[in-house]
């Protein structure tokens, strides 16, 4: 779907192709090693949307940004289970219309946003010195 090498300076360029791929409802996991730029992207995906400026989520699990053409929503899920987000009710926010950047979410997850109807896709994000490579493909 999409395969791009990009430095700080050419992120907007990136949110630029992965916008191309969402919809009016997209669940979007990103991949990536601790500091490979996953809370980066959404502050460029939200600074391209004029939303406010992204934090991350780490201790929160939600952070919401409201821009005047949709909702942005920005999960971090880091040592989170299934079935704890299952009984914490955040997954019933993923059927909410917007954008949905998900940090840290696992197989079980995927499997069974799947089962539910859902076309997540997944961006994957590795450091390299300077730049950064992303991949988008289905989950």
């Amino acid at each position: 779907m999409l395969d791009m090498h990009a430095t700080l300076a050419q992120i907007p360029q990136v949110v630029q192709a992965v916008q191309a791929h969402l919809g009016t409802h997209s669940l979007v996991f990103l991949q990536g090693d601790l500091g490979s730029g996953k809370t980066t992207f959404v502050q460029h995906f939200c600074k391209g949307l004029n939303a406010p400026l992204a934090t991350s989520p780490t201790f929160s699990l939600l952070h919401t940004y409201k821009t005047p053409k949709l909702c942005i929503y920005h999960y971090d899920f880091y040592l989170k289970g299934f079935e704890e987000l299952h009984a914490l009710g955040v997954l019933e926010n993923l059927e909410q219309g917007g954008v949905h950047f998900i940090e840290w979410g696992d197989l079980p997850l995927l499997s069974w946003l799947k089962s539910c109807g859902f076309s997540p896709l997944i961006l994957s994000l590795k450091r390299h010195d300077e730049t950064c490579h992303y991949k988008l493909m289905h989950g």
